[in-house]
């Protein structure tokens, strides 16, 4: 039984990992973005 949650958790910590990163990278995005629209 210690092998079902094991998958998930790891699972879940990648996925709010990835959410994190997008996350970063779409902020990153706008803030490159910005300086366009202004120009």
């Amino acid at each position: 039984y210690y092998h079902g949650p094991t998958p998930i958790q790891s699972l879940q910590y990648a996925t709010s990992q990835d959410i994190i990163n997008s996350f970063q990278s779409i902020k990153q995005e706008m803030e490159a973005y910005t300086p366009k629209l202004t120009q």
